[in-house]
């Protein structure tokens, strides 16, 4: 999956301002008829920016920087009267944090998702290695991955049973039973 990079409401409005294309915008918070309004009410970047200090918005770039109070002021006296949707501003908070906090949340969710992602297909990964029947496929297919009898026969529990040691060890454990005895 591809992650991209969330866009800012005021990279939003210069971009589809910029291309005259109101078609469609999605950003949490900020409603998609309310941008399309803007866009419908503005001819360009620099009538926009004549909303603003004409002075710090000389171009569009500019412009898209400024974006801050009174932009946010112009938009909800225009659009936003008489609506309950209109969003509230926490205290001690201008407008631009309320839409950096909006753009940090999607870029957690975003983050969230990504790690989700990761996740499930490193489960997936165990999960083929660990998998019984594909296990049991490679033991039917190569036997010889499966431990041999006689590794089982010297693994017994039982009291008196004595351990497969192999020749060496049997040698010695006949010389040290002389000396038990």
């Amino acid at each position: 999956m591809r992650t991209t990079r969330l866009k800012t409401l005021k990279e939003i409005c210069l971009e589809k301002i910029q291309r005259y294309d109101p078609a469609y915008v999605s950003f949490v918070g900020i409603p998609p008829h309310l941008i399309n309004q803007i866009l419908k009410n503005v001819n360009s970047p620099q009538s926009l920016a004549r909303i603003q200090d004409q002075e710090a918005n000389k171009d569009s770039v500019e412009f898209a920087e400024a974006i801050d109070e009174r932009w946010h002021e112009f938009v909800l006296s225009k659009f936003w009267v008489g609506k309950k949707t209109e969003p509230e501003l926490p205290k001690n908070c201008t407008w631009r944090m309320f839409y950096d906090d909006l753009e940090r949340q999607q870029k957690e969710i975003l983050e969230n998702q990504r790690l989700k992602n990761e996740m499930q297909k490193k489960k997936e990964k165990k999960s083929k290695i660990f998998d019984p029947k594909t296990a049991e496929k490679v033991f039917k297919a190569n036997p010889n991955t499966r431990p041999s009898k006689s590794y089982y026969s010297g693994r017994s529990s039982s009291v008196g049973h004595k351990p497969n040691v192999g020749s060496l060890g049997n040698d010695l454990l006949k010389k040290l039973s002389k000396y038990h005895h």
